[in-house]
């Protein structure tokens, strides 16, 4: 089964799992981004059974990659305020700079439950260390400019491409219960690099998730993929 919100020619699709698994956290960041036009989005009925509470990350602890960036900061933001008992958000990003940044926008309850460690995805090493102990893993991290993509093929091969399939080891080696990666509606028919290289981490999630089930006979990690379109404001938009 899936829920689709509209926003104009915008298509979003989540599948059931994946919206009980993020509860109310996506669709809220659609909401908040294209707030100057929430009736175009609460026309469609689906906003309504996507947003309903349906699981219960009390207790739990995430992980989300590239988490300073706009979708990572209103995906954190997002759980801080749904789940008030969440056991521990961990940041796990490159730039020193947004992390200190980040923090300060934190209340000081906040900040018991976020943990911010420095790391880079292209180090299947400090990704296996972030992972101990971790439940559930939220992929944002990627480089998203599509012109800069064009001229610097092998950076994004390595970080969405090499990263992602880090991420995947890593995950199933520390036996994570669910990983979700976040790509983007230029995976579709992919005509530049960027689209191409999150076309491919789609893939490898989707054959991780094979792997787990038939090689291993078991269904952990959870692998899964949603496509989001541009994010209004954020340093990807086109």
């Amino acid at each position: 089964m899936f829920y689709k919100i509209k926003f104009s020619e915008n298509k979003f699709l989540f599948s059931e799992r994946i919206a009980k698994l993020l509860n109310l956290s996506l669709a809220s960041i659609i909401i908040k981004e294209f707030a100057r036009f929430p009736k175009k989005l609460r026309k469609t009925g689906e906003v309504e059974s996507i947003t309903r509470p349906m699981l219960d990350l009390n207790g739990k602890v995430l992980l989300v990659t590239g988490g300073t960036g706009l979708l990572g900061q209103n995906i954190v933001n997002t759980l801080l305020q749904r789940f008030l008992k969440i056991k521990k958000i961990i940041i796990f990003s490159r730039d020193e700079y947004k992390q200190y940044m980040m923090g300060q926008k934190l209340s000081v309850t906040e900040k018991t439950r976020v943990k911010f460690t420095l790391g880079d995805i292209r180090d299947r090493q400090a990704l296996e260390d972030a992972l101990t102990g971790v439940d559930i893993v939220i992929h944002a991290a990627a480089l998203k400019q599509v012109p800069t993509g064009e001229f610097n093929t092998a950076e994004f091969t390595a970080t969405n491409i090499t990263g992602s399939d880090n991420l995947v080891r890593a995950a199933i080696n520390k036996k994570v219960s669910q990983v979700i990666g976040l790509s983007t509606d230029k995976a579709v028919e992919p005509s530049g690099v960027y689209g191409a290289t999150k076309l491919c981490m789609e893939r490898l999630f989707v054959q991780a998730q094979q792997d787990v089930e038939q090689i291993q006979g078991i269904a952990t990690p959870f692998f899964s993929v949603i496509r989001l379109g541009n994010i209004i404001g954020s340093r990807g938009s086109v």
